[in-house]
């Protein structure tokens, strides 16, 4: 009589041998495989985490940056608005006509010291240059005037001797046009 221990579909020796696996190697594989999982989920939360990161940088950057350069902007148009300034003074003669009949037209140009670190008064003017436009011979001439020549400033005569640069702060662009033509 043969043995019942060989042909039982629950021995060892042919679940070893066959695809289906034992309780111990199902276990372990769950195991195993959970594992992988949670690794899985972790390189991917860690992505995830990385991402929200950089994304948060790249947004605060933007932010500040966007603020920064609005701020650059309304100052560089606050200065280009504030660049010219209407002398109100009465003109001598036309000067578009002065052009169409050929004769030269002289253009004062004035840098003014004044604003920085928070001063508010008028101050005077760094540098005063005279540009004379001759459209007859195509040609301009530009000079420099020395700040530091002493002259009676218009209206003003009673300080006499100052500086130049001292009429812009006396009366403004009006009274250093003033001076300048008198001394010219």
């Amino acid at each position: 009589m043969p043995s019942n221990n060989q042909n039982h579909p629950d021995d060892r020796s042919i679940r070893s041998s066959a695809t289906i696996p034992s309780r111990r190697e199902t276990y372990r594989n769950q195991k195993t495989r959970k594992a992988q999982k949670q690794r899985h989920a972790k390189a991917s939360s860690k992505r995830r985490g990385c991402f929200f990161w950089t994304l948060l940088v790249i947004v605060v950057t933007l932010i500040f940056g966007g603020h920064y350069a609005y701020k650059k902007y309304i100052s560089a148009k606050k200065a280009a608005d504030s660049i010219y300034n209407s002398s109100n003074i009465t003109k001598a003669r036309d000067v578009n006509s002065t052009l169409k009949d050929g004769h030269p037209i002289s253009v004062l140009l004035m840098g003014t010291d004044t604003g920085a670190l928070g001063r508010t008064f008028k101050g005077r003017t760094d540098t005063m240059i005279v540009a004379v436009l001759n459209p007859e011979k195509k040609k301009m001439t530009v000079v420099s005037l020395p700040r530091d020549v002493e002259v009676a400033i218009s209206g003003h005569e009673e300080y006499f001797p100052s500086k130049l640069n001292s009429a812009y702060e006396y009366g403004g662009s009006a009274t250093a046009v003033k001076t300048v033509q008198k001394y010219l």
